[in-house]
């Protein structure tokens, strides 16, 4: 799924890059195992084009139409406007309508995209370098209210698998069989940062964000599109299945073989607090950070048992069959997951509904951030519910405008807005 960050080639073997970063610090690197995705410090290194979207987005001001800007003419959004000026005249000649935005975003939504807002800025700053996310989300609180904490630090852990030449060809054998069985993931460049908080938040509170799709990186897109469905390893889920990608992917950061170096180990190294111990988790993630975010969820529910855990998303493409997803929701029950949309992105309608390697379905709650406008900043809308599968198709929507979205509704409506601007 196309995102943002830094591109970087897969190694021959699993190799593991642990970042420690303190605010406006120099970050180091250790190499367990393989070679080193080099990585520019941070200090020498200018910000990347999305830190400075992000930023704009983030300083975003009611009115200001600058922020048009962030949606050049580029090749990319032509086509995908392309698509879209060909279907919605169909679509609506068929009846197919937009629901009305005078009553304006409710209370409830309004309430839910007001505590999702910092988990979210600190999700799609974790793909930029560690300085520059512990700067950007400096002063963010997560959770809201009295309890809420900054981030106090990070580390960023890093997985990278490449496969031989003998599972490559296995892979194309089996790519289509009902039940593939592989040694273990094809190829897969998965990237969490593990943040601790502060006070007031409990040290006994911590979170996980995972990396989108890096643009030129073919690890991650080999992840994206290994769709072939596989058992979804969970208890009493007869029927399950999901994205082999996904899981394969995920499975690299929480049952690789390499001590001290699976995601719960990170956490408590870095928190102090035992698993069992722990209060508060949360699973963030956008694109393919989403997928795997979702993933945690589950996961950090049988870790952590006598913790909460919360599941914040953005962009996130669907990767369960429907007895999975019906398995998922039950198990992290409501409210406990949130998953954002931002207009017409088009990767939450990837894979489709019905493909020839099974179904695929989202979970969690949908809000659906409607933009009334094709330009940015247009004047957003939330809604509680699942869009029109034909409102599709733009890329730009998946990498831009998620955070102005989410500013504009909450603060750019005075008769509906909620005190306290972000």
């Amino acid at each position: 799924m196309p995102g943002h960050g830094e591109d970087a080639a897969c190694h021959s073997h699993i190799a593991i890059t642990e970042t420690h970063a303190t605010p406006l610090a120099a970050y180091t690197e250790d190499s367990v195992v393989g070679q080193l995705c080099q990585q520019k410090e941070a200090a020498a290194a200018p910000l990347l084009p999305y830190a400075q979207v992000q930023r704009m987005e983030l300083s975003y001001q009611c009115g200001d139409v600058t922020a048009a800007a962030l949606l050049g003419d580029t090749i990319t959004r032509t086509l995908t406007e392309l698509g879209y000026a060909i279907v919605s005249p169909l679509m609506a000649a068929l009846g197919s309508q937009l629901p009305s935005t005078a009553a304006g975003t409710s209370a409830v939504v309004l309430s839910a995209l007001r505590d999702a807002y910092p988990a979210e800025v600190m999700n799609l700053a974790s793909n930029l370098d560690m300085n520059t996310f512990m700067d950007i989300t400096r002063g963010l609180r997560w959770p809201g209210g009295p309890t809420g904490g900054a981030l106090r630090s990070a580390r960023h852990m890093r997985v990278l698998t490449k496969p031989t030449l003998g599972e490559y060809t296995t892979m194309v054998v089996l790519d289509h069989a009902p039940l593939p069985s592989l040694p273990g993931p094809i190829t897969s460049d998965t990237q969490v940062v593990v943040a601790a908080f502060q006070a007031p938040a409990p040290p006994t509170q911590v979170a996980f964000f995972f990396h989108s799709t890096e643009t030129l990186n073919p690890c991650m897109w080999a992840t994206d599109f290994d769709l072939t469905q596989t058992a979804y390893p969970a208890p009493n889920c007869n029927g399950c299945m999901v994205h082999r990608g996904f899981l394969r992917a995920f499975q690299s950061v929480v049952a690789n073989k390499l001590p001290g170096y699976t995601l719960d180990a990170v956490a408590a190294n870095l928190t102090g607090v035992r698993p069992a111990d722990m209060t508060l988790v949360l699973c963030s993630g956008h694109s393919l950070g989403a997928a795997l975010a979702t993933l945690c969820g589950a996961w950090a529910k049988a870790i952590y048992p006598n913790a909460v855990v919360k599941v914040i998303t953005s962009g996130s493409p669907r990767l369960f069959n429907s007895a999975a997803a019906a398995w998922y929701d039950r198990y992290m029950g409501a409210g406990n997951y949130i998953r954002l949309v931002n207009n017409r992105d088009v990767v939450p309608s990837m894979p489709f509904q019905h493909t020839p390697v099974g179904q695929f379905q989202h979970v969690g709650a949908p809000i659906w951030m409607m933009r009334s406008a094709k330009e940015l900043p247009g004047n957003y809308t939330a809604f509680a519910a699942e869009r029109p599968e034909w409102y599709t198709g733009s890329v730009a929507d998946h990498n831009l405008g998620y955070v102005l979205a989410m500013r504009q509704i909450l603060n750019c409506r005075p008769s509906v807005s909620m005190p306290g601007a972000i």
